[in-house]
Parts: C-alpha cells; sequence; structure tokens
C-alpha cells in the first residue's frame, strides 16, 4: 500500500510541475509581447502531458464539463487550480479579439472553482477568490 502511495504522490507531483511550467511558459510569451506562441505551446503541452484537448474541453457543455475532468485519468483533484490558473492564462490570450471564445474557457474556469469551493478539495485561496471575482465581472460586461 505503501508503494501505491508513493507512486501516486509522484504522478500527482509531476502533473503540477507540468502545469507550472506550462503557466511559466504562457505568461512568458504573453509578456514578450507574443501570446500566440505561447497559446500553441499550451495547446500543444496540455495534450502532451495530460491528453486534454483545450478545443474539446471548450465544447463540453458546461453540465458534464466537471464529470469530464473527473474522468481524466491523467488529471489530478490536486491539481484541477493548477489547470484552472493555465486555462484562465490562455483565455487572456483569446480576450483580444475572440471574447466569446474565452467567455467561454472563463465560464469552465468557474465551474473548477465552483467544485473546489464545494467540495472541499482546496483550501480558502484569496487568490483564487479575487479571480473568481475578476472572471465573473468580465463575464457580466
Amino acid at each position: 500500500m505503501e508503494h501505491h502511495q508513493d507512486y501516486l504522490k509522484r504522478q500527482i507531483e509531476q502533473a503540477a510541475r507540468v502545469l507550472r511550467k506550462i503557466l511559466a511558459d504562457l505568461t512568458g510569451f504573453k509578456n514578450q509581447g507574443n501570446p500566440g506562441e505561447g497559446l500553441e505551446m499550451t495547446r500543444t503541452a496540455l495534450k502532451r502531458e495530460f491528453n486534454i484537448d483545450i478545443e474539446r474541453l471548450n465544447e463540453i457543455s458546461n453540465d458534464t464539463f466537471m464529470d469530464t475532468l473527473h474522468n481524466t485519468d491523467t488529471l489530478y483533484l490536486a491539481n484541477y487550480e493548477k489547470l484552472a490558473d493555465v486555462l484562465y492564462e490562455y483565455a487572456n490570450g483569446y480576450a483580444q479579439g475572440q471574447e466569446e471564445y474565452a467567455k467561454d474557457v472563463y465560464k469552465k474556469i468557474l465551474a473548477i472553482y465552483d467544485y473546489l469551493n464545494e467540495s472541499g478539495g482546496a483550501t480558502f485561496s484569496f487568490e483564487r477568490h479575487f479571480k473568481e471575482q475578476k472572471i465573473k465581472n468580465l463575464l457580466q460586461n
């Protein structure tokens, strides 16, 4: 049993490192004025590391979005917030010019935040709370 727990812990830590790297790359490209390249790298990395096709995620209805994430055997609950951070930066890259697409991604992020808040899957985070409020304000405008 101990070996199984160590393996799961290593897998979760590896997934967290990958998501942090994706987020760092995405924000780095955004700060260099080349968000398109960062968006493409994010798309590719999510597909390669987690078998998540970001365009397909956006096609999933909000009602079944969280079920789809739960059924992704390469993503663990401990990494949902990091995935939301990656999606947040991804949506911000589309906020200029493709507002409807960005809004759909923002709604998915809110679904992740709602799940984390309701399930007790994460401790309260002021940063997450402020992002949630910012997204809600963006969607109202």
